[in-house]
Order: structure tokens, then sequence, then C-alpha cells
């Protein structure tokens, strides 16, 4: 889980999830499913043999969007014993707020 905090509407946010291949085999990472058309996601290889790191770079676009957000990654190996990790990422995107009085505007 990464929880990004409040962050302008017009950000695009970026952050690494690595992780050690613990097992006894090359760990595969067969594909990266996004919860949102928002989200990109990329890991560092395909490939992570045993006892190396690998990391899985995942990138939310917060233009046109406002209020809280949470979207998932799922990142799918060849582990027999955990096929899928999910990934976690939060945070608040804030607007600019628009006050209109007497036929005058101005951004707060």
């Amino acid at each position: 889980m990464h929880d990004s905090g409040a962050r302008p509407a017009d950000t695009i946010l970026t952050h690494r999830y690595r992780f050690t291949n613990q097992g006894t085999e090359p760990l595969e990472i067969l594909d990266i499913e996004k919860s949102c058309g928002c989200t990109t996601a990329t890991a560092s290889a395909e490939l992570v043999a045993p006892g190396e790191e690998g990391l899985v770079e995942v990138t939310l676009d917060l233009h046109g969007r406002h209020g809280p957000h949470e979207q998932t990654v799922t990142v799918l190996t060849n582990d027999p014993f955990r096929p899928a990790m999910t990934l976690y990422c939060q945070g608040f995107a804030e607007r600019d707020l628009f006050v209109s009085k007497g036929g005058s505007s101005f951004t707060a």
C-alpha cells in the first residue's frame, strides 16, 4: 500500500514497489493488470533470479480527477504459492476552488 496523501489535481504520481525473489527458481512476471486507464505499470525485468531484487513502477495521472482515489495493480507471476500480488495506491486529488460572487470570480 502506498498513500500519496493530498496532491494537486494536475499531478502525475510515480511510486516504485521493490521486492526480492525469496524462492529457489527464477520469478517470472507474466502480466500486470491495472484497475484504471489512468494508471500505468511496468516491471524492471520479466525474470528475477533467486535472491535478486526487482521492482514494479506504478504511475497514476490525476489530471481531471478530484477527491479520494484508490487504484490497484495486480502482478501475475509463475510463483505456484502466490501467483498474484496486488499493489494498492491511494491518496486525495485536490481541486481548485472557484468562487463567484456578483459577477466576479477567483481561484482559491
